[in-house]
């Protein structure tokens, strides 16, 4: 089983290799498992994808004074 700390890490490395087009590929390769009915690898990509959402929107946010 992978840990919340590897996958955080995965998401991180992902997003500084594809930039903006993190979420996308990562849903591509979400799509790219079920397609191959592989439903490990589709659930490990579910969780990257879903860790990529939480940093940009962390990374985004801005406060305003």
């Amino acid at each position: 089983m992978v840990g919340q700390k590897d996958i955080y890490r995965s998401a991180k490395i992902f997003m500084k290799q594809h930039g903006e087009d993190a979420e996308r590929l990562a849903l591509e390769k979400i799509n790219h498992f079920m397609a191959v009915e592989d439903v490990v690898g589709a659930s490990a990509w579910l969780m990257i994808a879903q860790a990529i959402q939480e940093l940009q929107k962390t990374t985004t946010s801005e406060t305003v004074h």
